[in-house]
């Protein structure tokens, strides 16, 4: 059963997500219970005041927002995936 949660005025991510076997299931909620989710950033933006120490709200395009800071999500570019992919060729060339 999942964990009651204080009301943040938004979902919280656990409750979108399932797991098949109860151990699992449980590590699952104490590893997401602190987590909420928003549509988009000025929603993450406006709710944090209601976060406590160690919650954090995520929105669809992947930023983090806690009470004091905010993590960026940028997508790798395809560019990004191209030098990843030759420099782990050369390393694997070397060895």
């Amino acid at each position: 059963m999942p964990m009651a949660a204080p009301d943040r005025g938004l979902p919280r991510l656990i409750d979108f997500v399932r797991c098949e076997g109860p151990s699992a299931q449980s590590l699952l909620e104490e590893w997401l219970a602190p987590v909420y989710l928003a549509d988009r950033s000025h929603e993450a933006l406006a709710a944090r005041h209601r976060l406590q120490p160690g919650e954090l709200i995520v929105c669809r395009s992947g930023h983090l927002f806690t009470r004091q800071s905010v993590v960026f999500h940028a997508p790798e570019s395809d560019l990004h995936g191209v030098i990843s992919r030759q420099r782990k060729s050369s390393i694997c060339a070397s060895n």
